[in-house]
């Protein structure tokens, strides 16, 4: 089956829907006549701004960029710097160790395209065709570490290095290289990943409530009546989905411990993390970030000029972000404490280290030391990523304060990681006790549990536990980053 081809022909089909077609699902662009007007008629506005000599000052047009934007450039400068990107700055600058994942890059081809789509972004409709044919070869590599700067111009030379020699016209070089579609990427995909892990949290939360036999009375659906939020009560409903048909007899005749009671509340309060990201995601997609910006009519070259702006410096997305990695962390540590409860065995009346009597135990307490590790990596990426005072820069103090999206980001990744492995070690640590109890879950939790190959047991002395938490990490991570197709 070949690919899904999506057609661009106005910035209202810049969506999170659209974002996760072309990111996860590796989709294809193209666009339609709508978009081409749009970006042919903003290329001529702008034409029109230049011809009548209003241009003594537009940033990286006149001028040369970063800490040279005081330097006006001659006539022979000015054809020369726009000639190409590659005669415009340095490509492929700074270190590839660590690269962004691909789904990430390829949405960031969609987000560069939102300047032209409203027809401000001074780029050709041919550029802007090369831009989404980027999507059709070998997706270019750009770097996660080493690319903090004033904007995105050192990621962005790595992912427009497929243009490097591209034939430019006057403008388009700036256009090119600066505004923040790395960081609308960024934040589209850590939202999109987000919302997933939701759904198979819900799942596991169910899994877990039933595999420690907790009252049912704690996920009560009649809570949502004494509540105002929104989210509480959305998760409540969601829960009583999970656990319909659950054995209301055997359970635990007093209530869980805190870490099981406060389910809806903890996975209440992440939604509203992600929701908040949901809300940036989708302004980003459809929100122009030039420097400089084309402001004004664009049918009115006497309305019209360029405004040197703060579009690059994406500090919603980096902060949007900030508040995924401390949802993701409260999480961690939830799993943490539910899987060291139940390793004890004590508040439920199993075995110490969920080990019959007649097995040999030695290992069942490192599922509790894998948690604190997974535990601590996430607390530690949630720390936000503020603004440094570090940036210095030479010439002027012109780019004196440095993006943060980057660093957001990437401790997104490491949060994550680090909830991928705290949800497989518990849901190893919840067969185990399922095993003990002998009772069946609900439906829709059996269905969960089935999803998983065999976990290892101490019928074989936990020799392949470790083979079973990696596969369970490898289904969870492949569900919730792979296409949709995957879940």
């Amino acid at each position: 089956m070949g690919k899904t081809l999506v057609t661009l022909d106005s910035i209202s089909d810049l969506t999170l829907k659209c974002a996760e077609q072309i990111g996860f699902d590796g989709a294809t662009l193209s666009l339609g006549a709508r978009a081409e007007q749009q970006i042919r008629m903003g290329r001529a506005a702008f034409e029109r701004l230049t011809a009548l000599g209003e241009k003594e000052y537009i940033y990286g047009v006149t001028t040369q960029p970063g800490g040279r934007a005081k330097q006006i450039a001659d006539d022979t400068l000015q054809r020369r710097q726009g000639a190409s990107l590659s005669s415009f700055i340095a490509m492929d600058f700074g270190f590839s160790d660590s690269l962004l994942p691909e789904r990430t890059v390829r949405m960031i081809a969609l987000a560069r395209l939102s300047n032209a789509l409203t027809g401000r972004s001074r780029l050709t409709f041919e550029t802007a065709k090369a831009i989404a044919d980027i999507l059709d070869g070998p997706i270019p590599a750009v770097p996660l570490a080493s690319a903090t700067g004033p904007g995105e111009v050192i990621p962005l030379s790595w992912f427009l290095s497929p243009l490097a020699s591209l034939p430019l016209k006057e403008g388009e070089a700036m256009s090119l290289i600066n505004g923040s579609p790395c960081s609308t990427a960024m934040v589209c995909e850590a939202t999109i990943a987000s919302r997933r892990i939701f759904d198979v949290l819900l799942d596991l939360s169910g899994l877990m409530i039933e595999a420690a036999r907790a009252p049912l009375m704690h996920y009560d659906r009649r809570l949502s009546d004494l509540s105002q939020d929104q989210d509480f009560r959305h998760m409540l409903a969601r829960l009583e989905k999970v656990l319909n048909g659950a054995e209301p007899s055997g359970r635990l005749a007093h209530q869980a411990p805190v870490s099981w009671r406060i389910i809806p509340n903890i996975l209440a309060t992440s939604l509203k993390a992600t929701r908040f990201a949901e809300e940036v995601a989708e302004t980003s997609l459809q929100s122009v970030n030039d420097n400089p910006a084309m402001v004004g009519r664009l049918d009115d070259p006497q309305d019209l000029a360029m405004v040197s702006a703060g579009g690059f410096h994406a500090a919603a997305a980096s902060r949007a972000i900030d508040q995924i990695n401390a949802a993701l962390a409260d999480l961690t540590v939830l799993l943490s404490k539910q899987t060291a409860r139940l390793v004890d065995g004590h508040p439920f009346g199993f075995p110490p280290y969920l080990c019959p009597s007649d097995a040999y135990g030695v290992g069942g307490e490192y599922l509790a030391w894998l948690q604190s590790g997974a535990s601590e990596r996430a607390r530690h990426a949630a720390a936000p990523a503020t603004l440094s005072p570090g940036l210095e820069d030479p010439d002027g103090g012109q780019s004196d304060v440095s993006a943060t999206t980057f660093l957001a980001y990437e401790r997104n990744m490491q949060a994550r990681d680090a909830l991928y492995s705290a949800m497989s070690t518990a849901i190893a640590t919840a067969e185990l006790a399922m095993k003990i109890h002998g009772q069946s879950a609900a439906p829709h939790v059996e269905r969960f549990r089935a999803r998983f190959d065999p976990i290892a047991g101490y019928a074989d002395g936990l020799t392949t536990m470790g083979q079973s938490l990696r596969s369970a990490k490898c289904r969870l991570r492949s569900w919730i980053e792979g296409g949709s197709g995957e879940a």
